[in-house]
């Protein structure tokens, strides 16, 4: 379980990483207001 727990913290870390390459491009107002799947 440990390593499944890892994985996802990994992913979420990337999945942070992106929202904050997107912020530096884009206004937090903007990003807000993306729709999410």
């Amino acid at each position: 379980m440990r390593n499944v727990n890892l994985n996802i913290l990994k992913f979420l870390q990337s999945i942070n990483n992106f929202c904050l390459s997107l912020s530096e491009n884009r206004t937090p107002a903007k990003i807000q207001h993306l729709p999410l799947g």
